[in-house]
């Protein structure tokens, strides 16, 4: 299943709710439109999310990419397969990442870009700084077996 709505001038926040109304969903696309608040952590609760594209929104606070790629906490036994995660272009959206967790965590991820956010790719938890400028571009591709 498939919920596309890209450039639909859509407000206010991502629904909490939504994989508990919709558990089957496997692309979610929201990009370009007016959305605002956190990114529910209870997304990762989406077992068959494949994609999940957020860029261009006024979304904010921190990611919750433990959630995502450790330990969901609706489904603790549980890696994510998405494959595709566009967070870009949300200059309040902030979180640090490293890259090791990404490698172990996120097995299925091929692509997930960052810019113009506040999250950053790390390979050392002593460089989580999220108190400096805005990202250009961050771009992160698995590397291949």
């Amino acid at each position: 299943e498939r919920f596309w709505v890209d450039v639909n001038f859509l407000h206010g926040r991502i629904p909490r709710e939504l994989p508990d109304r919709w558990p089957r969903l496997r692309t979610l696309d929201l990009y370009s439109n007016e959305l605002t608040g956190e990114v529910p952590a209870t997304l990762c609760k989406l077992t068959q999310l494949r994609t999940l594209q957020l860029q261009d929104n006024r979304l904010s606070g921190e990611f919750p990419f433990e959630a995502f790629f450790n330990k969901c906490p609706s489904a603790p036994q549980r890696l994510s397969k998405v494959t595709t995660l566009e967070l870009a272009m949300n200059p309040n959206l902030t979180g640090c990442v490293r890259r090791e967790t990404l490698q172990a965590g996120a097995r299925y991820l091929e692509h997930m870009t960052t810019g113009y956010t506040q999250i950053r790719l790390t390979d050392n938890d002593e460089h989580c700084d999220l108190s400096g400028e805005h990202s250009e571009r961050h771009r992160y591709s698995q590397p291949p077996p």
